[in-house]
C-alpha cells in the first residue's frame, strides 16, 4: 500500500507492536533495558514506558534507572522530573547523588525543607576547588553561584 502512496500511520504503528510484542516479551523477561527503552522511544509510547517502570524493578533500580540515566544523558530534564511525580521514591533514590536535580525534585513534591537543605549542602560542597557534579557547567562552582545556591536555599526554607 505504501508504494501507491496510502501511507497510514496507524497501520504501521499495528504493524510495528505486532512485530515488537515478542521482542518486548523477551527484552522484559532477561533484562534487556536498552531494547525496552528503543521500543518505547521508537512508537513514542509513555504509557507503556511507565507500566515497563513499574513492572520492571531488578538490580541496581531495574528499568526506571536506565530511564533516569537515558533522560540525563540526552538533556531532557523536564522529563525526568514529571516521572518524578510517578516514581517520587525511585527518583530521589536515583538523584541521592546527584544534589544539583535532587532539590529540583524536591521542590516538585513540595518537600521544601529538604530541598533548602539539598541546596545548603549542594552549595558549601562545592567550593572553588573542588570538582561539582552539577549538570549544567560540570565545573567548579564561583562565588556568585554557590551564593545563589545559598539564596534559593534560604527561599526554599521560607517556603518551607
Amino acid at each position: 500500500e505504501s508504494s501507491e502512496g496510502n501511507d497510514n500511520p496507524d497501520l504501521k504503528e499495528s504493524i510495528f507492536r505486532e512485530v515488537t510484542s515478542p521482542i518486548l516479551a523477551t527484552a522484559k523477561r532477561h533484562e534487556g533495558y536498552q531494547t525496552l527503552w528503543q521500543i518505547c522511544y521508537d512508537i513514542s509510547d509513555t504509557v507503556l514506558l511507565r507500566n515497563l517502570m513499574h513492572d520492571s524493578i531488578g538490580p541496581h533500580g531495574g528499568f526506571s534507572f536506565y530511564v533516569f540515566k537515558q533522560l540525563i544523558s540526552s538533556g531532557h530534564y523536564s522529563k525526568l522530573l514529571r516521572l518524578g511525580e510517578e516514581f517520587q521514591e525511585e527518583l530521589a533514590n536515583f538523584l541521592k547523588d546527584r544534589s544539583d536535580l535532587l532539590w529540583l525534585h524536591e521542590i516538585c513534591l513540595n518537600q521544601f525543607s529538604t530541598a533548602s537543605e539539598t541546596l545548603h549542602t549542594c552549595a558549601l560542597l562545592s567550593s572553588p576547588g573542588e570538582d561539582a557534579d552539577l549538570t549544567s557547567t560540570r565545573k567548579s562552582l564561583s562565588f556568585v553561584e554557590r551564593r545563589r545556591l545559598l539564596y534559593l536555599s534560604k527561599i526554599a526554607a521560607t517556603a518551607g
